[in-house]
């Protein structure tokens, strides 16, 4: 996630189970995360489509008749 504090300009925000909370400061890296972010942006569902795949995939898992 990137954020933009006015204090700190750009930061990267990362949490992880092992090294806890990091903030990232660094240009290129932030760039890159941008870069990446904005792929994944594009290649994820609209909040429609999201749903619609949850409830297709729930419906098939737990289907009363399944097994």
């Amino acid at each position: 996630m990137s954020l933009r504090i006015p204090e700190f300009g750009d930061v990267v925000y990362i949490e992880d189970f092992i090294k806890g909370k990091l903030y990232i400061k660094d240009a290129a890296v932030i760039y890159q995360h941008a870069l990446v972010f904005e792929q994944l942006s594009k290649a994820a569902l609209s909040p429609e489509e999201s749903r619609r795949l949850i409830k297709k995939t729930a419906d098939e898992l737990w289907a009363p008749n399944r097994g």
